[in-house]
């Protein structure tokens, strides 16, 4: 590791096909570090008995742990309501998100708007749509829209009306924007 003054090398696990001596499988030794054997032998393993190139090695910077471990990131989970609502809005913009583009004003694009309604944000959305739109069909959006009806009426219907109207406006606007696309 060049360039890094107190870098050093720490040998780990032995990664060395131990079954091919016997011509079956693919078996690495279980040694979990590398141990340097005793005398004139020390750039074997003391454990498995493997010269130390066959262990995996990984670099040691002064003052750092000689394991990372990474961090997956974190997954997004949705409410029921927010999975209605996106689904919904989906159905009408075609599965597809149009381009965001950069209006005049820094004026924001339905979608983010939408998205920032109902607490998402667009990649979110955008990634949640990917990954929904070959299991889409009718009948579970007409379920949600069937279920957004009812508690429209439930609640008075205002609120409500208003975020269908919405959802409606936006992929009018997408299929307009496509449409000039096209042409």
């Amino acid at each position: 590791m060049e360039g890094h003054e107190g870098a050093r090398e720490v040998h780990k696990e032995c990664m060395r096909n131990h079954s091919l001596r016997h011509g079956a499988g693919y078996t690495v030794d279980g040694c979990c570090r590398f141990i340097p054997a005793s005398g004139d032998r020390q750039l074997q393993c003391g454990a498995c008995g493997c010269h130390r190139n066959f262990h995996r090695t990984d670099f040691c910077i002064a003052g750092t742990p000689p394991e990372r471990s990474e961090r997956r990131r974190p997954r997004a989970r949705f409410s029921e309501e927010q999975k209605q609502r996106m689904a919904g809005c989906a159905e009408r913009l075609g599965w597809k998100i149009p381009r965001s583009r950069a209006r005049a004003g820094g004026e924001e694009d339905q979608v983010s708007r939408f998205c920032r309604g109902i607490g998402v944000t667009r990649q979110a959305f955008k990634v949640w749509m990917h990954n929904h739109k070959g299991s889409a069909s009718s009948a579970p959006v007409a379920a949600a829209a069937l279920v957004a009806s009812s508690e429209a009426t439930a609640r008075g219907g205002a609120a409500m009306n208003e975020e269908v109207e919405e959802v409606i406006k936006i992929g009018d606007e997408a299929m307009e924007e496509e449409a000039k696309d096209l042409d």
